[in-house]
């Protein structure tokens, strides 16, 4: 029996590939006929100072942000509209804390 067959590329994080691959394979829809070696033009890149400051700033929020939540009790709220904090820098989110 003849099947159309469809190319597909999967992207993600190197170290989930072998279960992705696996599962994918396991649900009987694909066949990998081979895995390409990756192209280094897609590798992680180091980030600059002033990226790594920011992305440090951030998860420094985040982490205090799920600090407080964790403490909370849980309450069934509607979403909040994060749309006009999203232009602010992490000085500026990191202002809006009440926790020092």
């Amino acid at each position: 029996m003849i099947v159309t067959m469809s190319r597909v590329t999967v992207l993600g994080p190197r170290r989930l590939q072998a279960d992705v691959a696996d599962t994918v394979q396991g649900l009987g829809s694909l066949h990998i006929d081979h895995i390409r070696p990756s192209d280094v033009s897609i590798a992680p890149r180091a980030l600059s100072d002033h990226d790594q400051a920011g992305r440090e700033a951030i998860d420094a929020v985040r982490t205090r942000a799920e600090a407080i939540l964790a403490l909370l009790p849980a309450i069934e709220i509607p979403p909040v509209a994060t749309e006009p904090y999203a232009g602010q820098s992490p000085d500026a989110l990191d202002r809006r804390s009440f926790l020092r």
